[in-house]
């Protein structure tokens, strides 16, 4: 169980920031939309 635990949460952590690299790379480029995109990323957390 505790293997399986170790792997979701490996899991969830590539997913959230896999998630997180991809809207860096599309919301950098506006100035305005980076603000609340990084503000997002704990609530998807």
């Amino acid at each position: 169980m505790t293997r399986f635990a170790n792997t979701a949460l490996a899991a969830l952590a590539a997913v959230v920031l896999t998630i997180g690299s991809i809207g860096a790379i599309v919301t950098v480029p506006p100035a305005q939309a980076a603000t609340p995109a990084v503000l997002a990323l704990p609530a998807l957390a």
